[in-house]
């Protein structure tokens, strides 16, 4: 059994999957010696050949099918050229993330080109036993965090090369970074800046692998066989793999993989450029429901980018601020996301206070009728009363609401401080400073958030106030 372990520590696999292959089954006897230890890496030299990359792999059975070929293993040969290999078997990838982990504590602030080198051959000069694809990816997201983008698309492309599957994770590190954010639980800066040519190729090409990915393991969990799966491969823009598939073999990996986060990120990096009409083909092609359906992050995303694009468009072209037609399209985004919501209990798809605040503050910029919805939403949401104002003099004729009040229950949330803030300046803005107003004082004598109130709050609630004018 020793000499078996001794096999898959030059292997870079674990035993089970050594006992898996039909040649070892012989092997299965007691090996205590570093004399059989030594015979087992003769018996891989003997049973594997040398690549022209300097990987060594099984050699091929010919009774074997295709997808048991596919399954290469092997270290850079480079490594495997020292005899004392067995005393560094308590190095692993978490050896290697812990020492880069320690780099980058120890290094703050921007890189020069010594010590760029110096992090980067921490990874890239680790042989395979030594790493994994979370090591890769916090190299990747490092490197995307301190904005060297060239060199974190060699990397991504470097660890396609030496055979690690990327994995959802690694999709969002790369999007989250082109996208100006450090993780997915930001929200970019709005620059509406045209991206490179280069910068939205690598972006777009990150994106549909990663919807790639993404059908390949929704695929696998739907109990395909493992022949079936590894047929399944793709070929991707870049470098091509050897070996196109999920790296993982546990069911619940494998599901927990299944994820919307590729997508918000590839959003924000759409938002933050000002591409409303890509983020809608985006969304339009999401699924309605399951793992892949859009979460809160996605609705949250689409209002924000609804709410800065049509400030721009006002500022710069009223026809592009009337086609976008704010009201309408945002009120359509929160008829879905309450419908879709509803159907489900899933942490990630409940309506919070920043969904809320950011639909709120698109509909307030909206028609007359839209900012009549928004006292409904307000009150049903938060519990703050409307205040006794009057319905527009001037008739409007309405098309059907898609989603009629009352009928999918709202829940109740308790109004932040946070949110409270973007209540009152978003109707001080929109001119309804006798709504802020009334809002405000609601707030003011709101026990629960008395001790909360900060200055932001208090520096916008001392405008709304002031009683400066505008409309009802």
């Amino acid at each position: 059994m020793l000499m078996l372990r001794g096999i898959s520590r030059v292997l870079g696999v674990s035993a089970e999957a050594t006992m898996g292959m039909r040649e070892y089954r012989s092997l299965t006897g007691p090996a205590t010696s570093p004399t059989l230890q030594r015979e087992g890496q003769k018996f891989i030299k003997a049973s594997s050949s040398k690549s022209k990359h300097g990987v060594y792999q099984l050699k091929e059975n010919p009774k074997q099918g295709k997808s048991s070929r596919q399954r290469s293993l092997g270290l850079h040969s480079s490594k495997l050229k020292h005899a004392d290999r067995f005393k560094s078997r308590d190095e692993n990838a978490w050896t290697t993330s812990i020492r880069l982990r320690r780099w980058m504590d120890k290094h703050e602030g921007p890189l020069g080109n010594t010590e760029t080198e110096e992090v980067t051959r921490i990874v890239t000069e680790s042989p395979n036993y030594m790493l994994n694809a979370p090591v890769w990816n916090m190299l990747i997201g490092y490197m995307g965090r301190l904005k060297k983008f060239d060199l974190m698309w060699s990397l991504y492309n470097q660890m396609k090369k030496r055979q690690f599957a990327p994995t959802a994770r690694t999709y969002s590190t790369i999007l989250n970074a082109y996208s100006g954010i450090a993780h997915s639980g930001q929200n970019p800066s709005f620059t509406f800046a045209e991206p490179s040519a280069r910068t939205l190729s690598r972006a777009t090409i990150v994106y549909r692998q990663s919807q790639e990915y993404m059908k390949q393991a929704s695929e696998y969990a739907k109990d395909i066989s493992p022949q079936q799966f590894d047929d399944l491969g793709v070929s991707r823009p870049g470098v091509k793999l050897e070996q196109e598939k999920i790296a993982l073999t546990n069911r619940s990996d494998i599901e927990s993989e299944i994820d919307i986060y590729p997508t918000n990120a590839y959003l924000k990096f759409l938002s933050r450029h000002g591409k409303w009409s890509k983020m809608q083909d985006v969304f339009l092609s999401l699924d309605k429901n399951g793992p892949l359906s859009p979460d809160v992050v996605t609705y949250t995303t689409m209002f924000s980018t609804l709410y800065h694009i049509d400030r721009f468009a006002e500022k710069t072209s009223e026809e592009t601020a009337q086609t976008l037609q704010i009201g309408p399209t945002a009120r359509g985004l929160w008829d879905q996301c309450v419908r879709q919501f509803a159907r489900g209990n899933d942490k990630n798809r409940r309506i919070d206070n920043e969904l809320v605040s950011q639909y709120i503050r698109c509909i307030l910029r909206g028609r007359p009728e839209d900012q009549q919805h928004a006292l409904y939403v307000i009150e049903q949401i938060w519990a703050l009363p409307a205040p006794n104002v009057a319905h527009p003099a001037k008739p409007v004729h309405l098309s059907p609401p898609l989603l009629k009040p009352g009928s999918v229950a709202l829940s109740k949330l308790p109004i932040n401080v946070k949110s409270a803030t973007t209540l009152i300046a978003s109707l001080y803005a929109a001119n309804l400073s006798t709504w802020a107003e009334h809002y405000t004082r609601l707030i003011l004598t709101n026990t629960s958030l008395s001790s909360e109130l900060d200055r932001g709050f208090l520096k916008t609630a001392t405008i709304a106030l002031s009683g400066s004018g505008g409309k009802t």
